[in-house]
């Protein structure tokens, strides 16, 4: 089995055909107790060689209604790893892979092998990374004057740097080039691409960013303050008891924001990256506008076909004049003028006519 050095101690993964694999590396302290609402903080060096075989903690996060989204795993606050797939711990300058999971910023984890990266790294003769990052609340809950000095905003977030900040200190030694670092995600986790490249603090620890499925946006400090509100009423506190979140286990946090979402997101609210001065100071879209990541190229595009996830199965075939009102449920808030379903792509009309759910490529329009 390979063994490599890194600035932690040693780490030995496994050896699987063209590849090797590392799971469960830390980048990052644990983050329970005082530690859940801070930044995150370097990991803990070990001695002697760290077993890398099997995967790591995911964050907290509650059940999803469309399978796959949710973690599959082991789940808890010491969950601050990532994991590594490589031709070679060769020494090489190979490129490199930087994946964040999607999951709405409440589900999701790197370890889940739809997310394999070997045979990308294979395939591409590329070093691919995928990481676990606090969700939800516990990693993006608004505190406002609540927290305490100590306390961050975008938890998140600046899980998602520190564990860039372990690919540039010790990727070299899997075979990749820190200097050559690609990010890329999907859903929320090109929306977390897109935090990256406006977050001062992620600047010049990635070369190039793709984004997939996913929007440059941020809530507004008082959207955030809302999500908050409402997660201290589920939880039977007010603001000036804030500080006992830090003591209530994390399952109770996991189902309070369970139930604030089911009121929140039909306002388009949620637990997700917040307008801040000091981690994210302009929203990502605008921060883009005015020349933040100038110099990165962006790669942008849609997974036609992915909102099949969403719609309900339909056991009958459905007419074209019958299919804004059958669809229209299934997709949420529309604009109060929506009247019908446009399709984009040859391929919806036949996939909604056959009463498939793969109907992505149709959207609303007034």
């Amino acid at each position: 089995m390979a063994v490599v050095q890194t600035t932690h101690g040693k780490v030995q993964g496994l050896e699987r055909g063209g590849h090797e694999a590392y799971f469960g590396i830390p980048y990052a302290a644990p983050v329970d107790g005082a530690a859940r609402f801070r930044a995150p903080r370097p990991a803990e060096a070990w001695s002697g060689v760290r077993e890398a075989t099997e995967r790591g903690l995911a964050a907290p996060q509650g059940t999803h209604p469309v399978q796959g989204f949710a973690a599959s795993g082991p789940r808890g606050e010491d969950c601050l790893n990532l994991n590594v797939f490589t031709p070679a711990s060769d020494g090489r300058h190979r490129p490199v892979m930087f994946w964040i999971h999607g999951g709405g910023y409440t589900h999701g984890a790197g370890y889940e092998d739809l997310y394999n990266g070997g045979p990308l790294a294979e395939r591409g003769d590329v070093v691919v990374v995928t990481i676990n990052y606090r969700l939800g609340a516990l990693g993006y809950l608004h505190l406002g004057e609540s927290g305490s000095d100590d306390d961050a905003e975008n938890r998140g977030s600046l899980d998602q740097v520190a564990a860039l900040q372990w690919v540039r200190d010790n990727i070299e030694a899997f075979g990749g080039d820190p200097s050559d670092v690609t990010i890329f995600g999907e859903s929320a986790g090109a929306g977390a691409v897109a935090v990256l490249l406006a977050m001062p603090a992620a600047r010049g620890l990635f070369r190039r960013a793709i984004m997939q499925s996913g929007g440059a946006r941020a809530l507004s400090p008082e959207a955030a303050t809302k999500a908050t509100d409402t997660l201290l009423a589920e939880l039977g506190l007010d603001r000036p008891r804030f500080q006992e979140l830090a003591e209530i286990p994390h399952q109770r946090i996991v189902e309070a924001q369970e139930r604030a979402l089911a009121t929140l997101r039909p306002q388009g609210i949620g637990f997700s990256p917040v307008r801040d001065p000091k981690t994210l100071p302009d929203s990502p879209r605008d921060a883009l506008r005015d020349g933040a990541a100038a110099g990165i190229p962006l790669l942008i595009g849609t997974n036609r076909d992915e909102v099949k996830l969403f719609l309900p199965p339909r056991r009958e075939p459905i007419a074209d004049a019958d299919l804004p009102a059958a669809v229209r449920p299934s997709l949420g808030r529309a604009p109060p003028r929506t009247t019908q379903a446009q399709s984009w792509t040859p391929t919806a009309p036949r996939a909604a006519l056959e009463g498939s759910r793969r109907t992505t490529s149709t959207c609303w329009t007034p």
